[in-house]
């Protein structure tokens, strides 16, 4: 889990529920570039974007799947996408 930014909206961006969507690990590797870069080497709309919202952002939300080659599920076999505990 990275966290950065100081606004008050609260931004999760997760990646790779399903281990086999590698693509989207190369999306929040360009996020993170893009979103913690040194405040004088940032871009206009990552200042603006960091002002304005909190971000968690979670690179690989299903590691082990990966590492074993699965499509959908983790080591145990859930799928992560779709098996959400209750909220309350």
């Amino acid at each position: 889990l990275v966290v950065t930014g100081s606004g008050p909206l609260k931004c999760w961006v997760i990646h790779r529920q399903h281990p086999g969507e590698s693509q989207a690990e190369w999306f929040a590797e360009g996020l993170l570039e893009r979103l913690l870069a040194p405040a004088g080497e940032r871009d206009g709309l990552a200042s603006v974007l960091l002002r304005q919202a909190t971000f968690f952002i979670v690179p690989n939300m299903n590691p082990d799947g990966a590492v074993r080659g699965h499509l959908r599920t983790n080591a145990i076999g859930s799928n992560l996408n779709r098996e959400w505990g209750s909220t309350g």
